[in-house]
C-alpha cells in the first residue's frame, strides 16, 4: 500500500460504482456448478500455495480460507485468491472440468463470472462479487468499511462485540493524535471476529503511530496492517512482529 493509498482506494471504489452502471453481464450458474467447484477446490487443497495450505472448505456458494491464509503477505493473498478463478472472465480454465452439457449451459447463459463469496477462517469477507462485471478484494478493514457506500451489507460475527461509544472513544484518541489530515493514509477499526483494533498504515512508513502508542488505551490489542500484510501486534507497550514478508 503506497502513500496516500487509502485516497487512491476511494477513487478505485468510485470507479467500481461507475463501471457497475455499464454492466449488462450475467453470473455463471453458481448453484449448478457448485459440485464442480467443490472438486476443483479439492485439487487446490492438495497442494501448498505460497508455502501454506490456504483453502479450507466450501459451503453452498461460500468458500472459506484456512487460518494459514492470514500468514501470507498482500501479494501472496491476491495470488491465492486468483487461483479460485473468480474474477471477470477468469473462469475459462474451469471449463475443462465441466461436462459437455454443463459447457453448453454456460454457453447459453453467456455468464462472465462465478458468483461465489470468499471468507477468511473467522468469517470476515475477503472477496465478493459486486455484480457480474466487478469483484471486490477485501484484505483490510478499510476496504470492508467501503462496502456500505456501495450499498452492500455483510454480516459480521460478533465474537467480541464492542459498543459504538467504546469504539468512538479509541478513534477519538487515534485521530486527535495523528491528525484528521492523516485519514488518507491511516485507518482504525474494531474487528469483532478477533477482538482487536486493526490499524491500516501506508507502506512508506507509519511513524505517526509513535505518538499514538503512549496514548492508546492499553486494555485493547492492536494489529498494524499494510495493504493486507500483517506487520505487528501491539498490546500494553509490547510489539510482536509477524514473519510475513513485506508487500
Amino acid at each position: 500500500m503506497k502513500a496516500h493509498s487509502l485516497v487512491a482506494g476511494m477513487l478505485c471504489w468510485g470507479a467500481v460504482q461507475l463501471a457497475a452502471q455499464a454492466c449488462d453481464e450475467r453470473f455463471l450458474p453458481g448453484e449448478a456448478l457448485a459440485p464442480v467447484m467443490q472438486k476443483y477446490l479439492q485439487k487446490l487443497q492438495s497442494t501448498a500455495w505460497e508455502g501454506v495450505y490456504p483453502f479450507e472448505r466450501m459451503e453452498g456458494q461460500a468458500i472459506y480460507l484456512s487460518e494459514d491464509f492470514e500468514d501470507l503477505n498482500a501479494r501472496q493473498k491476491r495470488h491465492v485468491l486468483s487461483l479460485l478463478l473468480l474474477d471477470y472472465g477468469a473462469y475459462q480454465p474451469f471449463l475443462s472440468l465441466l461436462s459437455p452439457q454443463q459447457r453448453q449451459q454456460i454457453s447459453r447463459q453467456q455468464g462472465s463470472m462465478l458468483p461465489y463469496t470468499v471468507y477468511a477462517a473467522d468469517g470476515r469477507v475477503v472477496s465478493l462479487a459486486y455484480n457480474a462485471c466487478n469483484r471486490l478484494t477485501l484484505l483490510t478493514e478499510y476496504e470492508r468499511s467501503r462496502l456500505g457506500f456501495l450499498g452492500i451489507e455483510t454480516e459480521r460475527r460478533q465474537r467480541y462485540p464492542m459498543s459504538r461509544w467504546q469504539q468512538e472513544e479509541v478513534k477519538k484518541v487515534f485521530w486527535n493524535t495523528l491528525g484528521y489530515d492523516k485519514a488518507g493514509d491511516y485507518w482504525l477499526a474494531w474487528v469483532p471476529e478477533q477482538g482487536y483494533f486493526e490499524i491500516n498504515v501506508p507502506d512508506l512508513g507509519h511513524k505517526a503511530l509513535l505518538d499514538f502508542w503512549p496514548k492508546a488505551p492499553d486494555y485493547y490489542r492492536y494489529l498494524v496492517v499494510a495493504d493486507g500484510t500483517r506487520l505487528y501486534s501491539y498490546f500494553r507497550g509490547q510489539k510482536t512482529y509477524f514473519e510475513t514478508q513485506q508487500p
